[in-house]
């Protein structure tokens, strides 16, 4: 037995929400290159299964995979922005920022988008990652990273990451 039928039979076992949400989100995954249309039908099943739950970030993340995967419009990508936006998640709002980019949507509200990006990358830094690491976290490439690490000291007028690093942690960035 795989692990997706065992996660299928748990779901039904157990009769959870979550657990099928859990389950159609992983299937999807996994069948995305050998049946893509089956794929696609539990993403759009995940959709509906977690609206009605009212967790602003399942509901993103199940967007998000839902609208990048073609199951769904790519215009619930902004949903999935705003819900992201709710619970403060700044790097899946990095990321769906990406995804609308590539789906060639708006972003709205690019001072804020800037400042969330700023933010971000101040915390990354605080938490000693490497401009490759950084990189890694932000699906970029290292010169990007070191790029925006520039803009950002002339932004903030900090000097060096350690500076950077002390206003994320005192809350004065």
């Amino acid at each position: 037995m795989t692990c997706l039928e065992r996660s299928g039979q748990i779901a039904t076992w157990t009769g959870s929400g979550r657990a099928r949400l859990r389950y159609l989100l992983a299937s999807a995954r996994v069948l995305r290159q050998d049946a893509p249309d089956t794929a696609r039908g539990n993403l759009r099943e995940a959709v509906d299964l977690a609206r009605p739950r009212n967790l602003p970030f399942e509901t993103a993340t199940t967007l998000l995979a839902a609208a990048t995967a073609g199951a769904v419009p790519a215009t619930l990508l902004h949903e999935a922005y705003d819900l992201f936006g709710q619970t403060g998640a700044t790097l899946w709002r990095f990321h769906t920022r990406t995804a609308l980019r590539e789906a060639r949507l708006t972003i709205p509200g690019r001072r804020q988008a800037t400042a969330e990006n700023d933010h971000l990358l101040a915390t990354l830094i605080a938490e000693q990652l490497t401009n490759r690491q950084i990189a890694t976290v932000l699906h970029t490439k290292e010169d990007a990273v070191a790029n925006r690490l520039t803009r950002l000291f002339a932004r903030t007028g900090k000097r060096s990451r350690t500076e950077l690093a002390a206003s994320v942690l005192t809350g004065s960035l």
